[in-house]
């Protein structure tokens, strides 16, 4: 059986606000207050434990440690690689979040698909009703071989954009920030997050409506040289910044603390 975090204990999430925290442990305190069952040793005993989980969470630096040591023990446990970047994590710990490609990335060779699709079968006499002048008669197979190379285009441009989207991954775990990509040759980099420097989302009005935008992460890496990382079309990228931040600054911790 899966061990209780502390935030299992109190009901939020990892990456719960300081808010949320206090709701939640308000929450309890009140559902298990001494008051309410009185010479109950359990009660009285779980709501201490609110309490001593409260003024850990409740505090920045209890619990950026607390959540590094809890890193620290889920990076223990490796579990079997079930695609190329953690195929390239053995040994450097298990993959804590990984950037989603928002479902927009295909919009364009979709729309694209749509045109042929309907003059090939949804309503395929319509160029001939539009061309049946006997000026235009004439255009109409040279019209039906140039939508079939349009459909075969399209269907060209969405496996190798699923196949570049199946093979780019960014995500990080304890230690790193790491982006692999390349159809046929694979290239990877990656960051410490001691020497992360600066994170940039930017968003279309689209994006802001459909929440995607692209992600640009800058800092150091190998022998001190300049990284910088971007991936466009990530969905809800403000939720991978706070996670990645949230490291970050564990590892920031870590690092002043020793």
């Amino acid at each position: 059986m899966k061990k209780k975090t502390l935030h299992d204990f109190l009901g939020v999430e990892p990456d719960a606000t300081p808010e949320e925290i206090k709701a939640a442990a308000l929450h309890l305190a009140n559902k298990y207050h001494p008051s309410t069952f009185p010479n109950n040793k359990r009660v009285a005993e779980r709501f201490k434990k609110v309490k001593l989980v409260y003024k850990i969470l409740s505090n920045p630096e209890k619990r950026a440690a607390y959540d590094a040591k809890l890193a620290k023990t889920l990076n223990i446990s490796i579990n079997t690689p079930t695609n190329n970047m953690e195929d390239s994590l053995i040994g450097k710990g298990r993959i804590l979040e990984t950037a989603k490609l928002h479902w927009f990335v295909f919009i364009d060779t979709l729309v694209l698909m749509i045109i042929p699709i309907y003059f090939l079968f949804i309503n395929p006499n319509l160029i001939e009703v539009w061309l049946q002048n006997n000026f235009f008669a004439d255009w109409v197979v040279p019209l039906k071989m140039s939508i079939q190379g349009l459909l075969i285009l399209s269907l060209f441009l969405l496996s190798y954009f699923f196949l570049k989207a199946s093979t780019t991954n960014l995500a990080f775990n304890i230690q790193f920030l790491f982006v692999n990509y390349g159809i046929f040759k694979k290239k990877m980099l990656q960051i410490n997050h001691i020497m992360f420097e600066n994170m940039e989302i930017q968003k279309s009005l689209l994006g802001k409506l459909l929440d995607f935008g692209t992600i640009k992460i800058s800092g150091r890496g190998k022998q001190g040289t300049q990284q910088i990382i971007t991936m466009n079309y990530v969905a809800s990228p403000e939720q991978f910044e706070k996670r990645l931040l949230r490291i970050v600054k564990h590892s920031h911790f870590q690092k002043n603390k020793y």
